[in-house]
């Protein structure tokens, strides 16, 4: 995957990503894109507890959304976006902050897009393989 960077141009080793995600949630950002040097983009918007997580493989691909498959319920978290407007999200097209921010250091540590077999999530839309992670 390369090296990452923050949209706001700090460079992440692999190591400190966790921490630099906090950082920026405690000084009030809401949404954090990281883009690898192969141009894999991974997007963080979260409300303080639930987060959606967002992934695009190039600049000209479809966004892919971490998506929880044992969340379900109506409920519709409320994410502010950087843009300053707010949007809902189904449940289960979010996951729990702490999920989020261990799927990027995963992927940032490793360069593989794939959550791990003990996830109880996968990338929606799937590949055209299947969804990826658990069924």
């Amino acid at each position: 995957m390369g090296q990452w960077v923050f949209d706001d141009g700090d460079r992440v080793s692999p190591g400190s990503v966790a921490r630099a995600i906090h950082r920026k949630i405690a000084r009030g950002r809401a949404e954090i894109w990281l883009t690898s040097t192969s141009a894999c983009s991974l997007g963080l918007i979260t409300d303080g507890v639930r987060a959606r997580l967002l992934r695009r493989d190039g600049p000209h691909t479809p966004e892919r959304v971490a998506y929880d498959q044992i969340a379900a319920g109506p409920e519709m978290p409320v994410f502010q976006r950087a843009d300053g407007k707010e949007y809902e999200y189904p449940v289960a097209e979010t996951i729990h902050i702490t999920q989020a921010v261990g799927l990027i250091s995963q992927i940032v540590m490793t360069g593989n897009l794939t959550p791990t077999a003990e996830s109880d999530l996968f990338w929606w839309p799937p590949d055209e393989s299947g969804p990826v992670g658990r069924n």
